[in-house]
């Protein structure tokens, strides 16, 4: 029955890490009907973890040509991915041409995200698609869908919806599945103790305070670990002696570092930008069973709640008491990491959210046969 029913998802920018959560709605509801994710790539290159998977199928398209490729695709309900020109507008165009049921997915709330950059950003022009005055836009735009989804209760809050946190595969994301000792030896860390950080090293991140704390811990047998920077973000980290850089790496991969560290750090700073924001990399640390420090941001503590360490926003001394309480107390870290692992397969794996998802979009085709009928 819905093996044939097709859904198109949208993504603003193929080459940015907004595809990561496009790409887990899409392996989700793969289970249920045929999928495609479709935009335009800025750097004509899919974005680096994902693009050797051939599990989904992603399409570029230039942005003069969507609405043209949607159309010819004559999908029977489009997904758009953040409310952005490319995604969103695109959508909402398609819907009054031809009549397809639209879903919107939000993330982020984006307009938080200007104040660090500047209201105007890049430019005034709306064809740039990375300004404030476009993002303004978008969010206006927002009530005239009625079907949303949104990854945190802040979200939730402002633009209703129905809740869909980030989630993972725990069956990819399994800690059984690799040794420590040997990935550390790999990484040439044998005798360290890693201290991770996953994930695009945005000011907002805290990224800048993570590295003043763990230098602050003086520890010899310790090192920072970042995973995922680009060359930009690289050159804007500090050279220090227990502090280790890499590029971003595979979607599959990404197990294997979580693996070989001790402690992941989530230092989101008190910002709009993170308040809007639930940082998708918590969920990979769960499901790896890993003991997560996080700042007391949006749903990061109702998250991490019995399972994970909370720190006050900007807090340096008391990260690093944090940090020291783990690394002093290996059984106590690793009982964390257990009740995440078993937190995460409960209410955030692929087999926990799939279902959900499934209802709704079941929903939204469902009303909008009843509304071919009449």
């Amino acid at each position: 029955m819905t093996s044939k029913t097709k859904i198109i998802f949208l993504c603003f920018n193929l080459s940015s890490n907004c595809l990561g959560r496009v790409y887990i709605l899409a392996k989700a509801l793969q289970r249920y009907y045929e999928v495609e994710i479709i935009g335009p790539a800025n750097s004509g290159k899919i974005w680096g973890p994902v693009s050797s998977d051939k599990t989904v199928k992603l399409k570029i398209v230039p942005q003069t040509k969507l609405v043209r490729a949607v159309k010819e695709s004559n999908p029977d309900l489009i997904y758009a991915c953040k409310p952005k020109p490319t995604s969103y507008g695109v959508g909402l165009l398609i819907r009054k041409m031809t009549g397809k049921p639209l879903i919107l997915d939000i993330d982020d709330w984006e307009l938080g995200f200007y104040p660090l950059r500047g209201k105007l950003y890049s430019s005034l022009f709306f064809w740039d698609m990375d300004n404030y005055v476009s993002a303004l836009l978008m969010d206006k735009l927002i009530p005239r869908v009625k079907y949303k989804t949104v990854s945190n209760t802040f979200l939730k809050k402002k633009f209703g919806g129905t809740l869909v946190p980030h989630f993972r595969d725990t069956n990819l994301f399994d800690p059984k599945d690799y040794n420590q000792k040997n990935i550390k030896k790999e990484l040439g860390l044998e005798n360290q103790k890693i201290i991770l950080f996953l994930g695009t090293p945005r000011k907002h991140k805290g990224v800048l305070d993570l590295i003043a704390a763990v230098e602050k811990l003086a520890r010899h047998d310790v090192t920072l670990l970042i995973v995922g920077a680009n060359k930009a973000d690289k050159a804007g980290l500090p050279t220090k002696p227990f502090l280790k850089v890499l590029g971003q790496q595979p979607f599959n991969e990404i197990p294997k570092f979580l693996a070989a560290s001790d402690i992941v750090t989530i230092f989101q700073a008190a910002s709009k930008a993170s308040l809007g924001q639930l940082p998708a990399k918590v969920f990979d640390a769960m499901s790896m069973a890993k003991p997560v420090i996080a700042s007391r941001v949006s749903d990061l503590p109702n998250v991490l709640k019995d399972c994970g360490v909370i720190v006050t926003p900007g807090d340096i001394d008391e990260l690093v008491r944090k940090m020291a309480l783990l690394l002093d107390n290996p059984e106590l870290a690793k009982e964390l990491g257990k009740k995440a692992r078993d937190k995460c397969i409960q209410e955030y794996s692929y087999d926990a959210m799939a279902p959900k998802l499934h209802e709704l979009v079941e929903e939204v085709l469902d009303k909008a046969r009843q509304t071919a009928r009449t």
